[in-house]
């Protein structure tokens, strides 16, 4: 066979593969060691809350998936302000239904990194799944969420 002859079948093969089982979109909840703990495919969009160790009430931060090591921060609600709750710098800021709201203001990440609560009670929902934080590592160790792309819904790069 010919170096073109080669060149063709390798395209043509790629390419029938892709259209088959094309990239998807995942993420991956990582422990300490760098070990995948939690993995979810075809992900948009997900949420992360927990209730703020000062103020003791709920937060919800809403994150989009835009590929490989890109999540982008597009919302966060809260029931008070106080210590440490986002102000109206920057974005869109305005009360409702009993929560103040921050939004617009996309914040674009490589990853999230959030050490499991001991009162915080973080936790994950992605889609229609939602996974406490403390079931995937003890209080005081470090998680850390990327996005990735899965290929033929098993490698995740």
């Amino acid at each position: 066979m010919t170096v073109i002859a080669i060149s063709v079948a390798v395209v043509t093969t790629v390419t029938a593969v892709l259209l088959i089982a094309p990239p998807a979109l995942g993420v991956e909840v990582l422990n300490e060691a760098n070990a995948p703990v939690a993995r979810f495919t075809g992900v948009r969009s997900f949420q992360i809350a927990h209730t703020h160790s000062v103020m003791r009430t709920p937060v919800e931060d809403y994150y989009v998936v835009q590929g490989r090591d890109r999540l982008v921060q597009t919302k966060t609600r809260y029931r008070s302000l106080g210590a440490g709750l986002p102000s109206g710098d920057g974005g869109e800021f305005r009360s409702e239904e009993g929560w103040f709201v921050k939004e617009n203001f996309d914040s674009e990440l490589p990853y999230i990194r959030i050490r499991v609560g001991r009162v915080s009670d973080q936790v994950l929902t992605v889609g229609e799944h939602s996974v406490p934080f403390r079931e995937l590592d003890q209080a005081g160790k470090a998680l850390t969420i990327r996005a990735r792309i899965v290929l033929f819904s098993v490698l995740w790069i």
